[in-house]
């Protein structure tokens, strides 16, 4: 979506590293793809970085690379060394788009907080999703006093745009996945014995919902049937009550027009903006306008949609 976006704007061409050169079949031609073994494991693919990959495909210069843009600004200080080996000083963008701060029982600190503070050292620029975002970085003491915070810039994401008219059908969107991180557990547990309506997750992430006869879940493979998909559903909820810098999951369902119940609190303030009728801080808040947006007429869920 972000080379699509520039494209409209730049003529740059984009080398883009890739576990499947066939993972997009209709790609612009100022595209070209990079074979690269990524590790599909979220720890692990902060540390692992394969040089000799990127060494054999740019193997001279006749690649004029402008620019390095990693999503893993843990990987900077590989890239620069990428960038030295050629005998180059090129610029380096990081964008964070998930920062597990909080998971020193993983095994993430102190070791994968040094990795950030790195990749601070060797990014140009560090692109971060939104204003609390930016604020959860300052208040760690140990990013404040060690990165360089100054290079952090908030772009927040942005959803497809998307021509689907919304309507209204019978099921409640949470799509989301089925994780201590999602809230699904709590929210199930909330809502169990008041579904008027079934609740669609989109991810199990290696979790089962065997015993939950009122949920539905799919994977859906394009974008378009996934859009499509989510504007019959009657509305949407995300019970990130947890931490949570962005949502691209609640973007989606408010661009196919749609009420999302959500926290008041993280990003979701600058999501929504002031005097949302769908914030909840608490249990009984969640309760009462889950309960009306099962019940009230459509009208009710087309002005706020």
């Amino acid at each position: 979506n972000s080379i699509l976006a520039l494209n409209k704007r730049q003529n740059w061409h984009f080398y883009l590293l890739v576990p499947d050169l066939e993972c997009w079949p209709d790609k612009p031609k100022n595209v070209t793809l990079v074979p690269y073994p990524y590790v599909n494991d979220a720890l692990n693919s902060r540390f692992h970085f394969d040089t000799n990959a990127l060494c054999d495909y740019f193997n001279n210069y006749a690649h004029d690379i402008d620019l390095i843009w990693t999503m893993l600004p843990e990987q900077a200080g590989s890239l620069r060394a990428f960038a030295n080996k050629r005998r180059e000083e090129i610029p380096i963008f990081s964008y964070i788009n998930w920062w597990d701060y909080r998971s020193a029982d993983k095994g993430y600190e102190p070791s994968y907080l040094w990795r950030l503070v790195v990749g601070f050292e060797n990014s140009d620029l560090v692109g971060v999703q939104s204003e609390w975002m930016l604020e959860c970085l300052k208040n760690d003491p140990k990013l404040a006093k060690n990165a360089d915070l100054g290079k952090a810039r908030v772009i927040p994401p942005k959803t497809n745009k998307t021509d689907i008219k919304g309507q209204y059908g019978d099921f409640i969107a949470f799509p989301h996945r089925i994780s201590q991180e999602s809230g699904f557990h709590e929210f199930m547990d909330l809502v169990r014995d008041r579904l008027k309506f079934r609740v669609w997750v989109s991810n199990l992430n290696n979790a089962s919902v065997e015993n939950e006869p009122m949920v539905d879940f799919g994977m859906i493979q394009s974008h378009d049937d996934y859009y499509t998909y989510l504007s019959k559903s009657r509305f949407g909820v995300s019970y990130h009550t947890g931490y949570s810098m962005w949502s691209m999951s609640v973007l989606d369902m408010m661009a196919v027009g749609k009420v999302v119940l959500v926290p008041d609190k993280n990003a979701f303030p600058e999501m929504f903006g002031n005097g949302y009728p769908f914030y909840f801080s608490n249990k009984d808040q969640f309760l009462d306008k889950f309960e009306y947006l099962q019940t009230c007429p459509t009208e009710g869920l087309e002005m706020w949609g």
